[in-house]
């Protein structure tokens, strides 16, 4: 006589089924690496065939309890730098992503270690021993370099895994990032409203490449939605050694940066800032206090790469995922001193 399967099957109903206990089907479930993979499938098929379905409220509660638990932080996220700028994100440009990571962290009962892969550049192999030892299970990288060798020797099946900004064809993964081309668009619709109408990119190819495009791609369309012709040309340069010969040639009258030497410079050259020229810088933070341009909301890309990391933990998500998940943050525009309404 055939068993009769309860009306709303159960881990403990799969269990039966499978010759397992509750706890290896709960595991093969969330795709935990200890279980074999011809397990987990056969699980998997398992479930299907009953018709199991996860409880939502009890994952809300599950999600709720481990909250509850702060008090005792488990040394198990990993804030994995490869930059070799000792000290870059406590810098005021940067030191919010980090910031805001530690915090959503510290909420969620985690700690989160910061690492610093240029101390084993030349023992990359040391990487994959140093996470394990520790425990750590999920991995923050922000500004990831593809190319460094810590990146070539990562066990990244080992490992769930967010990136903070850096984009790559590449680089497969979920990710959190400012959204550099809302915040591009937001600026530029703000300067027309103002009045100003011959503004010009004076940022490096590096900040361009790192913004995938969007600071030049959203001057182009702005020059052709907002600003009437002759429009000064695009230059992607490092530094202001050529600023002074560009000024005099194409005359436009408001900037857009980021770099928070543009005043003195153009103090030096006898420019005033605002009555003869326009400032706008694209990412605010407090070396240029009280400046204009937009707030790109670095904390909150910091919670939100902490939130993906520990939803991919509590999902037993490991390894690169073929399906990337990007959460793009759009900043806010603040009025400063650096602009004012040209319309008269």
């Amino acid at each position: 006589m055939k068993t009769p399967q309860p009306a709303h099957p159960t881990l403990k109903s799969i269990a039966v089924a499978a010759g397992l206990s509750v706890s290896s089907v709960s595991r093969a479930l969330k795709q935990h690496p200890g279980i074999p993979e011809a397990t987990r499938l056969r699980v998997a098929k398992i479930a299907e065939e009953l018709g199991y379905r996860p409880d939502a409220r009890l994952s809300q509660l599950m999600t709720h309890l481990r909250k509850d638990h702060a008090s005792r932080p488990t040394c198990n996220l990993a804030w994995l730098s490869t930059w070799d700028k000792p000290g870059e994100w406590s810098q005021p440009w940067n030191r919010d992503y980090l910031i805001g990571a530690k915090e959503r962290a510290a909420d969620m009962g985690y700690t989160l270690d910061e690492l610093n892969c240029e101390e084993l550049r030349a023992q990359p192999k040391r990487i994959n021993q140093i996470l394990k030892s520790r425990g750590i299970e999920g991995l923050v990288l922000p500004q990831f370099l593809e190319n460094h060798s810590i990146a070539k020797t990562l066990d990244w099946s080992a490992f769930a895994t967010v990136y903070i900004d850096e984009y790559s064809p590449t680089l497969a993964g979920s990710r959190a990032s400012t959204h550099y081309l809302a915040n591009a668009q937001l600026a530029l619709r703000r300067i027309h409203e103002l009045g100003y109408r011959r503004p010009a990119l004076w940022v490096s190819e590096f900040i361009d490449d790192r913004s995938v495009h969007a600071y030049s791609s959203a001057i182009l369309w702005a020059q052709w939605r907002y600003f009437p012709p002759p429009h000064p040309p695009l230059l992607l340069l490092d530094g202001n050694g050529d600023l002074s010969d560009y000024l005099a040639r194409h005359r436009p009258d408001l900037l857009i940066v980021q770099t928070n030497s543009m005043l003195p410079f153009l103090h030096e050259h006898g420019f005033r800032v605002p009555e003869d020229i326009g400032v706008v810088h694209l990412n605010l933070a407090s070396d240029v206090e009280g400046w204009a341009g937009i707030d790109q909301k670095h904390h909150l890309v910091g919670t939100s790469a902490i939130d993906s990391l520990i939803g991919q933990l509590h999902r037993r998500e490991f390894g690169v995922r073929n399906s990337d998940k990007h959460t793009l943050i759009p900043g806010e525009w603040r009025d400063g001193f650096t602009v004012r309404s040209q319309i008269r």
